[in-house]
């Protein structure tokens, strides 16, 4: 399985928040470099236009802080 591919059928994963997005009827969709990305909103899809490299690299995930313990 390729990065941004779901393991449900017909759907991909939303490179920015992480979310599953039904590839049938997908609104916010970017292509780079012959790859197409999907997007479960226009925010996550502009986030992703702003700069690409940081979402596909998987850097924006080691800006997450560790959550305390018993947070919700």
């Amino acid at each position: 399985m390729s990065k941004g591919e779901s393991v449900i059928e017909g759907t991909a994963i939303n490179p920015v928040c992480g979310m599953s997005v039904a590839i049938e009827g997908a609104e916010h969709i970017a292509t780079r470099e012959g790859a197409k990305h999907y997007f479960c909103s226009s925010r996550c899809h502009d986030q992703f236009i702003s700069d690409p490299e940081l979402y596909l690299s998987g850097a924006h995930l080691d800006a997450v802080e560790d959550v305390p313990e018993g947070t919700n």
